[in-house]
């Protein structure tokens, strides 16, 4: 423990303070308790509170706590052993009792930034429709909170009680439990599908997923898989959108940890067609990138965006159908003081009929609309499937874009493309 000293308004007053670990949110909570004050001399004069521990002390040395023994101790390591209670007067008065219990100091800095926010995107008027009006202030209490400190639920009370929020107080531990409890499913899913409604628009949506380490053994969805953080734990994946223009989240939610982010699309998809929303264009990395995500957004006329990885043979065809016109010089494209030499290939995407009786799919480049895939024996195109010139993919091949695979798509890339990317300041 040790003493603190602010100067407020020319008086500095002394706070008694001391770090404490806390084992549920792994981090040193940092209570601290008013002791009194020092004079125009720096002699310390105790407050209201330190001289009833005083009081009692002088009577009964055990009538006190650790904590209040612990506090005399290092304000007579600090200002010396000649410490005496103050004698104050009796609150006697009813009417100045009053201001003294109901007085306090309200901070708005944050809610003038959340307020604005809260009101722009017309959150309050989602949250109330899908979960009433008093959850719908506690619920925006909790998230201005969170925004502001990112700390665990249960220390609410110290941020609530301070600053201005809906609420207007702080939550108990069992308060907070309550709120959890009443937040089910039908009335998070009514809330997804007010605020995806109020998010239509042009901008073009991000997709992706991220994890939450896990060290307790409670939630059944936390299991092993990639870890993002390279930590050896069990976690939870979550799906999210968000506006690429804003930064604006628009949907989370849960997925089992050992599921892998190629996996995801399709299910997050429908879930999201249920809900009654279809993004206006999808971007996505390269984690998600497999002929059957694309065909499965092709299905359903999505107008998407996806990078996709060097590793398979119908994407180094696209690389060589470019190949003659990233040679023209009117091909490359500076970004960000790096160049590339850039080339747009249209594709086919053709599902066929085997002789067995299997489906396939699979992309080819063509030179338009009338270069048409011919089948080979044994191949049915599927009428009504066969698309041609459904999309266009841009190639930016260099090594900031290929990663990894930069060796092995160095190889299907001719020698005057690679002549051109043997500069440090340039990329093919």
């Amino acid at each position: 423990m040790h003493i603190t000293e602010t100067k407020i308004h020319g008086t500095l007053y002394c706070y008694a303070a001391e770090c404490v670990w806390n084992p549920e949110t792994k981090k040193n909570d940092k209570p601290c308790k008013a002791i009194g004050k020092l004079d125009d001399k720096n002699r310390f004069l105790p407050n209201r509170f330190l001289s009833d521990v005083l009081m009692r002390y002088s009577n009964d040395p055990r009538s006190i706590s650790e904590y209040e023994q612990k506090i005399i101790d290092t304000i007579k390591t600090k200002y010396g052993e000649d410490l005496q209670p103050r004698e104050f007067a009796a609150q006697n008065n009813g009417e100045i009792t009053k201001v003294i219990e109901t007085a306090a100091v309200i901070h708005h800095g944050p809610q003038l930034v959340f307020e604005s926010i809260t009101s722009r995107y017309k959150l309050r008027s989602v949250l109330k429709k899908a979960f009433g009006e008093d959850l719908a202030q506690d619920i925006l209490s909790l998230a201005w909170y969170i925004t502001s400190e990112g700390s665990a639920l249960s220390n609410n009370d110290s941020w609530l009680d301070y600053f201005e929020n809906p609420r207007g107080h702080g939550f108990s531990s069992q308060e907070v439990t309550k709120l959890l409890d009443h937040t089910d499913y039908d009335s998070i899913m009514t809330f997804y599908k007010q605020w995806l409604k109020h998010s239509i628009g042009s901008d073009k949506i991000l997709y992706d997923l991220t994890s939450i380490s896990y060290y307790g053994t409670g939630i059944n969805m936390a299991d092993w898989g990639y870890n993002r953080d390279h930590e050896d734990l069990p976690q939870v994946n979550y799906a999210l959108l968000c506006a690429r223009k804003t930064g604006m989240p628009l949907f989370a939610w849960p997925l089992v940890g050992s599921i892998a982010d190629v996996s995801t699309l399709e299910d997050t998809l429908s879930f999201l067609e249920k809900l009654g929303y279809k993004p206006n264009c999808l971007m996505m990395d390269r984690a998600f990138a497999c002929v059957e995500n694309i065909v499965y957004m092709l299905k359903r006329k999505y107008t998407f965006l996806q990078a996709l990885k060097v590793n398979a043979k119908w994407v180094f065809e696209l690389i060589d159908a470019g190949e003659v016109v990233r040679n023209r010089p009117d091909s490359m494209l500076s970004i960000e003081k790096r160049t590339y030499f850039v080339s747009t290939t249209p594709i086919q995407w053709v599902r066929i009929q085997k002789s067995n009786g299997k489906e396939d799919s699979f992309f080819r480049p063509c030179k338009g609309k009338g270069d048409r895939y011919k089948p080979q024996d044994g191949e049915n195109i599927l009428q009504g499937v066969y698309v041609s010139g459904a999309c266009t993919v841009l190639l930016r091949s260099g090594r900031q874009f290929l990663g990894s695979f930069y060796g092995k798509s160095q190889s299907r890339v001719p020698k005057t493309d690679r002549r051109s990317g043997s500069k440090s300041e340039s990329r093919i």
